[in-house]
């Protein structure tokens, strides 16, 4: 029952942005996303603990849960490449529009192409843009295989990529098994023990022309020590 509470709760911070939208400058509006997911967070118990800050260019992140649709803007808000289904969520598909959202049709074979050709043309020092390049949740310690839309975009534009690694403490935030929103909101909630993200923002990357495919398996083996690392002061800590 909680977490559709909670849902809701959620849902009503979002149609105050949705409104907000319209009396407020985007960089204004912006700032005020990234104070209601903080405030949020602070709500569910939810630590940050992130190394650095992000500069301009592409935002990108490991994913592996539904909270990391709170832990991202609270870093920084920004556009995100999105499913095309949270287009149609009740209010919260207003803001992901408001915001800028690239949306994705998976079901279409042309889908990967035109999500490509789309990242390579935003405006991306004048508007940010989350792209999570794993493309789906994966285990809590793992970085998963990489998809290229943001290497190939990179390529093009010249733009660093800002990378961010982050670990949850808390193992019932672990997404990667695919349970429903609902699901995977009741876990967190019966853990009954809150969560520390601890975070680093790494050194920005640049993509050399004709070297996407080894800019992306350097950054996933570099994201991966650093999630290792992350993962291990955690364990001392608690030792």
């Amino acid at each position: 029952m909680r977490a559709y509470l909670e849902l809701g709760k959620i849902g009503i911070e979002f149609l105050k942005l949705r409104f907000k939208s319209t009396r407020m400058d985007e960089e204004g509006w912006r700032k005020e996303c990234e104070k209601t997911a903080k405030k949020l967070l602070k709500k569910y118990n939810v630590v940050l603990d992130v190394e650095g800050q992000p500069g301009d260019g592409y935002l990108c992140a490991n994913h592996t849960s539904w909270l990391d649709t709170l832990i991202l803007p609270a870093q920084k808000m920004a556009g995100a490449v999105a499913k095309a289904e949270t287009r149609n969520y009740p209010v919260m598909g207003k803001v992901f529009q408001t915001a800028n959202c690239l949306f994705v049709e998976r079901d279409k074979k042309s889908s990967r192409r035109e999500t490509i050709e789309a990242i390579k043309n935003w405006p991306i020092m004048e508007k940010p843009l989350w792209v999570l390049p794993e493309g789906t949740c994966t285990a809590n310690n793992e970085i998963g295989e990489f998809k290229k839309g943001i290497f190939v975009a990179a390529e093009k534009t010249g733009a660093p990529i800002n990378v961010m690694v982050f670990y949850y403490t808390n193992q019932s935030l672990d997404w990667s098994r695919e349970d429903s929103l609902i699901e995977g909101m009741k876990k967190y909630f019966y853990s009954g023990s809150g969560t520390i993200v601890k975070g680093r923002w790494i050194a920005p990357i640049t993509v050399e022309r004709g070297k996407v495919e080894e800019a992306m398996k350097k950054l996933r083996a570099r994201m991966q020590t650093v999630l290792k690392e992350l993962i291990d002061s955690c364990n001392e800590t608690n030792v």
